[in-house]
This record gives C-alpha cells, sequence and structure tokens, in this order.
C-alpha cells in the first residue's frame, strides 16, 4: 500500500505538471511539496515513521518556506531514528512545547494544589504523593513542600495521625528556602489535628509554635490560633476530654513558593501543545483534499 501511495502521488504530480502552464509551474510545484510536506506529518503523528520518511523524500527542495524546511530536517532525523536507521550526528532540534516541557515532579505538585483547591482531597493526595516520590526530580523544594500539602490532604480526610506525620517529616527537612507560611501553617495544622485527638498538650505546643512563627498578626488563622491555644490550656489543666465545639480550621491558601511560576510554565506548555495540534490536524485535512486514500 505504501509505495502504491507514493507511486500515485508521483503520478499525479507528473501529470499536473506536465498539463500545468509555464507561469503556473511554479505554483503547482509549491502546493505539491506542501501536500508532500503535510502527508510526511501526518504519518509521523499517526507513527508511520517509514511512510513519513517516504512522503520526505518527494519534496522538491527549495519549495518551501524556511520554517518548513527546519521542520523537514528535524522530522527526517526523528523518522530515521523512530524508524531504526542510524541516529544522525547532530542533535535534534525540538519543538517550542518540548523546549517548555516542565518536569513531572513539578506538574503533580501544582496539579495536586489545585485538586486540594476543588475539595478533591483523595485526587489531591495521590498527586502529592507523586511529587514526593519523584526524589530525584529537578526542584527539591517541591518534594519538601509536597509534604506540607499532602498533610493538608489527611487533615481533610480526617486523618489526623498520619497528617502530622506529614507535616513533621516537612518540618524535618524544611529549609532556608521555604516559605515561612508554610512553616507557621503546619504547626497550626498539628495543632488541629490533635485538638480532634483530644492530645491537649501536644494541640498547646503546636499552636504556641504556629503564633511564634506567623509574621502576620492580621491574619484570621492567627487570632483563631490564638483562641484555639487558650482552650487548650483551660483543657490540659483540667484533663478533660470534654471539648465539644466544631473544629472548622481557617482555610490554607494557595498564593506563596514556586506555585505561581510553576503553573504560568504549565499554562504556558499546554497552550503551545494545543496551537501544533491543531497545526498537525489542518496539515492533515489539506493533504486528505488532495484525495489520498492511505490516510485513515
Amino acid at each position: 500500500m505504501k509505495t502504491t501511495a507514493i507511486s500515485l502521488l508521483l503520478f499525479l504530480s507528473a501529470g499536473l505538471l506536465s498539463t500545468a502552464p509555464a507561469q503556473d509551474r511554479a505554483q503547482l510545484e509549491h502546493e505539491l511539496a506542501v501536500t508532500a510536506y503535510n502527508y510526511a506529518v501526518g504519518c509521523a503523528e499517526r507513527e508511520k515513521y517509514d511512510e513519513a520518511l517516504e512522503g520526505l523524500t518527494h519534496i522538491p527542495a527549495g519549495r518551501l518556506n524556511q520554517q518548513q524546511l527546519g521542520w523537514v530536517d528535524s522530522l527526517r532525523m526523528k523518522c530515521e531514528i523512530m524508524a531504526g536507521h542510524p541516529a544522525p550526528a547532530h542533535e535534534i532540534p525540538l519543538t517550542e512545547s518540548e523546549l517548555l516541557e516542565i518536569d513531572d515532579q513539578s506538574a503533580a505538585f501544582v496539579h495536586g494544589i489545585q485538586a486540594y483547591q476543588q475539595g478533591d482531597y483523595a485526587t489531591a493526595k495521590s498527586l502529592m504523593t507523586e511529587a514526593i516520590d519523584l526524589d530525584d526530580g529537578p526542584r527539591e523544594q517541591v518534594r519538601i513542600e509536597a509534604f506540607f500539602w499532602r498533610g493538608l490532604c489527611e487533615y481533610q480526610l480526617g486523618n489526623w495521625e498520619a497528617c502530622c506525620q506529614n507535616m513533621i517529616t516537612f518540618n524535618d527537612i524544611k529549609n532556608a528556602n521555604t516559605e515561612i507560611q508554610y512553616d507557621a501553617l503546619a504547626y497550626y495544622t498539628m495543632g488541629y489535628a490533635r485538638m480532634h485527638e483530644n492530645k491537649w498538650r501536644h494541640s498547646r505546643i503546636n499552636f504556641e509554635r504556629y503564633l511564634e512563627r506567623q509574621p502576620d498578626k492580621d491574619l484570621k488563622s492567627y487570632r483563631d490560633g490564638e483562641a484555639r491555644l487558650k482552650e487548650c490550656k483551660a483543657l490540659e489543666a483540667r484533663s478533660s476530654n470534654s471539648f465539644k465545639k466544631p473544629l472548622n480550621m481557617v482555610p490554607v491558601e494557595a498564593n506563596f513558593g514556586e506555585i505561581v511560576a510553576i503553573r504560568e510554565s504549565l499554562r504556558k506548555v499546554d497552550k503551545q501543545k494545543s496551537k501544533e495540534e491543531e497545526e498537525r490536524a489542518k496539515a492533515i485535512e489539506v493533504w486528505r483534499k488532495w484525495r489520498a486514500p492511505y490516510i485513515q
């Protein structure tokens, strides 16, 4: 089928060129070059690398613009590798989206925060675990802060001890680059988790540490922490488990750390990939208009 398809292309090309007026020949050659180019791109998109290479051989030199010629060279090298031909000695150019490609660790981290903000705590926990497990990722700070967010997820899921263990690990590995807000809110969250467990002494200590580390005294969480600290002190003094008030922790907002920068990188990647996919679809459609039955 492949040989027949290429032969059909050559037959159509010869017929069109032989009957075309001289002034239209250059235009037809250009259109046929673009058609062969689109066919090659379409085959490559379908992982038909040998067919893509065949299509590339039928593109007349000098009949494409500079950008297309650059893509031809890049596509030929990629197809040669994928089809099992010897790899070229020089580097294969990357597309813009490949250059922008963000690491898996950062992607899991940002998507985890988005899931958390949408109330999907189980998914957020899974994504934070993924960011943590990719411990050879390029952003050590992401892994550190992923423990904090997984702790928040465990809290929202009612897993008090797991919440505290994640926050303790976060405290153990945090560094000078760790946002002070994370540092403070880790203790705030553990204070609430220990209250749920009726561990008043542990809760008191965590709220004290939160208030010491929180620089913004105007936050709702700071005023709430002061109130909870008083309650824990009173309950600890009389060793009572009679606390009945609802425990509604002030929500933690994700507006610090590397989140904004990583999220912006993800937006650029998604936007560029969508643009490239749209261009590929248009290219394949152009080829189909030339009635090529071998592209399915």
